[in-house]
């Protein structure tokens, strides 16, 4: 049989896959705070001979160092991206990696859903179970329950961990003597698992500060003036990049066809990382124009933070919400109130669709037999909607639901 080539379908195929990685290329500036986008630009500047800097005293050399900023005690992403790095050799494990510590809170959880976010659901799992082995232990969980189950998961099997693994709802209404019945142990025993679990960190995150504790660059700065309110997108730890015109008029003059393709390859390159800087400028501008209109009284020290709903964000810049919540990830915002982490500013959509219906069937539930988390996931996955039970639970906690034998009703 003879090999056939089909030139269109390659081209096809090449094309989708420079745009997919450009797509992500544009995402990971977008996400980026300052320092760290610092950084990328001039990894792409000694990459990419057709960028050069502009005049900038900070980085006139290509041998800067930015160590006298980040010299400071590491934090805690610092410490998680290092093992990340250390863990993950696939190109796309580490980025879901990075993706997910990005979104841990202060307390070290990830609360935002798996079911948001950009990736496949089967590989953040994956990847989220060997990032859920991080130091410090507990890292990365989804909840309480999650995060104390890791811390033990580690050490010998435990009464403890039986507790929490099984016992988990009893343990939190302090029905110790249901449980010292239902596993028929004794109450020394019982008071040891206690014991241990009193040593377990609730907030795994504690000894790191999520924002670094060195000199902090804000991303958007927001001061009173005469006239009203000054908004500013930082730049002022960015390195100012320009195209080398020598190089473009150098294209006609090119006999070799590789080499023609290479450079402007590069060109592309270098005009596409200009269009992501002005997008991720014009991005967190909006953001903060934003602000200055719903929280003005926060900044004038009148009220305290008013949660915008991040569904509201994504609106206003007309994409995914997922690309809203990397676009506030990580970011910090300077104020006459401090400075204070752009996260704080916003909250999930309470017009989330699996919250929506959650609410919906507790609203019309048999109240003598209201539903479990358990039958509520069955009945979201008849509806076409894979939702873990865990996440139910999250969810239902969001909407301030009690459990299904609080919610019970006698008849």
């Amino acid at each position: 049989m003879t090999n056939r080539s089909y030139p269109g379908i390659r081209q096809s195929i090449e094309q989708r896959q420079i745009m997919t990685f450009a797509l992500h290329q544009a995402l990971q500036i977008l996400q980026m705070p300052q320092l760290e986008l610092a950084e990328r630009i001039m990894t792409e500047i000694e990459m990419n001979p057709v960028l050069e800097l502009t005049d900038s005293p900070r980085y006139a050399s290509q041998n800067r160092t930015m160590d006298p900023l980040i010299a400071a005690a590491a934090t805690l992403r610092d410490h998680l991206i290092r093992q990340a790095r250390e863990m993950f050799s696939n190109s796309d494990d580490y980025q879901i990696a990075k993706y997910l510590i990005d979104q841990l809170d202060e307390s070290g959880w990830i609360t935002f859903p798996i079911e948001e976010m950009p990736f496949d659901r089967e590989s953040i799992l994956r990847v989220l179970l060997i990032v859920q082995t991080f130091d410090p232990p507990g890292i990365c969980a989804r909840h309480l329950q999650e995060s104390l189950w890791l811390q033990l998961r580690s050490q010998t099997y435990s009464l403890a961990e039986v507790l929490v693994r099984d016992h988990f709802e009893d343990l939190l209404q302090g029905r110790l003597a249901l449980i010292q019945k239902r596993l028929n142990v004794a109450h020394a025993d019982l008071q040891k698992a206690l014991h241990q679990l009193a040593q377990l960190s609730f907030r795994p995150a504690s000894k790191f500060d999520l924002i670094a504790n060195h000199t902090v660059v804000p991303d958007l700065s927001i001061r009173e003036i005469d006239t009203g309110w000054l908004l500013e997108v930082g730049t002022q730890e960015l390195p100012a990049v320009q195209i080398r015109d020598d190089y473009v008029d150098l294209i006609p003059q090119l006999n070799n066809k590789e080499e023609k393709r290479q450079l402007r390859g590069w060109i592309t390159s270098a005009k596409w990382l200009q269009r992501c800087l002005r997008r991720r400028r014009d991005t967190l501008s909006s953001i903060g124009r934003l602000l200055i209109r719903t929280q003005h009284a926060f900044f004038s020290h009148a009220s305290n933070i008013r949660p915008i709903e991040i569904q509201k964000v994504a609106e206003l810049l007309n994409v995914h919400v997922s690309t809203a919540w990397r676009a506030v990830a990580g970011k910090t915002l300077a104020c006459p109130r401090g400075m204070i982490a752009l996260r704080q500013f916003f909250s999930e959509s309470a017009a989330h669709p699996i919250k929506k219906l959650l609410q919906s069937m507790v609203e019309t539930e048999d109240k003598s037999q209201p539903l479990t988390d358990e039958e509520i996931m069955i009945k979201l996955q008849e509806k076409g909607i894979h939702c873990a039970r865990r996440t139910v639970a999250k969810y239902r906690r969001a909407l301030q639901i009690n459990t299904a034998a609080r919610r019970k009703v006698m008849p």
